[in-house]
């Protein structure tokens, strides 16, 4: 199986909200096995793609093709999906097999509600920032100070949806780090532009060596977690 199919069952579980552990006890196979299926170093049995294809309630198709978008196939599916065996494994043709509704609906369900509940947070995030701003140009009024140099504070409000997608994801690497950086960045060159104190471009553009720091890091854990999961 290549990186690339790997990547995609790996966002299917993340999709329907199953841990490793979940996913390998439904499938009555090990954590360890479901880690390398999912970093491409392991081909899935047909049996075993029937069965995820069963627990996500899609067709074999729509599992394995990387040019569609996983959103886009389920918000198309319809109430009662039947499960094909496709040309590409050679299965019976005929056999067709339809999967409940319950499990499907538990985790759409599921799915739906930490949506809104993200909308939810980036909403009242980016209503919070604009107070922040309105009142930091406000009080730094001098010049208009605070309302030119303070706007990129409008990139630090999309940061606690990104939290929050850390949390349900259990992956801390969801976290908008790069708009983390740009805000400061932008906020140190235009406080010392506006102010004419210092120059805040050319020394503060290192900060944006944080940004590769901070995923060969928690890439670096990411691995450390699933070998101990092997263990």
């Amino acid at each position: 199986m290549d990186k690339l199919l790997g990547n995609r069952l790996k966002e299917f579980r993340e999709e329907f909200g199953y841990s490793i552990n979940e996913l390998a006890n439904l499938l009555n196979i090990s954590s360890d096995l479901i880690i390398k299926i999912e970093e491409g170093e392991v081909d899935l049995t047909y049996d075993q793609l029937h069965e995820l294809a069963n627990i996500y309630h899609v067709s074999i198709s729509d599992l394995i093709d990387t040019n569609k978008k996983i959103d886009d196939i389920l918000s198309k599916r319809n109430d009662d999906v039947i499960i094909e065996e496709e040309v590409k494994f050679k299965a019976p043709r005929d056999k067709k097999v339809h999967f409940g509704k319950e499990s499907f609906y538990k985790f759409y369900n599921k799915k739906k509600k930490q949506r809104l509940i993200s909308s939810l947070v980036l909403s009242i995030s980016l209503l919070l920032t604009f107070i922040i701003y309105l009142v930091l140009g406000l009080i730094l009024n001098k010049n208009n100070l605070g309302f030119f140099v303070f706007w990129p504070i409008f990139f630090i409000g999309f940061l606690p949806s990104s939290i929050y997608d850390c949390y349900i994801y259990k992956d801390i690497r969801r976290f908008n780090i790069v708009f983390l950086v740009i805000s400061i960045y932008l906020i140190i060159g235009l406080y010392g532009t506006y102010t004419n104190t210092f120059n805040g471009w050319s020394p503060s553009w290192v900060i944006f060596l944080i940004i590769p720091i901070f995923y060969i890091i928690t890439n670096l854990i990411d691995k450390l977690i699933k070998l101990s999961k092997i263990k």
